[in-house]
């Protein structure tokens, strides 16, 4: 399984100039491979634009400025889920009021 963020992690570096180019379309590859088998719909389309880009350069159509250009704006937003799983709130608690003599007498007797 491959995530969205893993993919945007990898290819910042690549965009900064921690890792060059060869590596990171290795990993790539060798991470996407089998995504369609579960990862999300998302990351799937992520990695196809990705290469897209990567293939046109490959091809020699554009060079690397410019494939740095295009993959810049699949870095540039993050979207994060969370999912709350058996997730029951505290039941709520009854504090009286310190001005209220009346309401700490009914408590008492309850």
């Amino acid at each position: 399984m491959i995530t969205i963020n893993e993919i945007r992690n990898q290819l910042a570096s690549y965009l900064a100039g921690e890792t060059p180019f060869e590596p990171f379309e290795d990993w790539l590859i060798t991470h996407s491979w089998n995504m369609h088998l579960d990862s999300t719909k998302k990351a799937q389309e992520l990695v196809h634009e990705i290469n897209a880009s990567i293939y046109e350069y490959l091809d020699g159509y554009i060079d690397e400025a410019r494939l740095e250009t295009e993959l810049r704006p699949h870095v540039a937003g993050y979207e994060a889920t969370i999912i709350f799983a058996n997730f029951a709130p505290a039941p709520p608690t009854y504090q009286p009021s310190s001005s209220s003599q009346a309401e700490e007498r009914q408590l008492a007797f309850a």
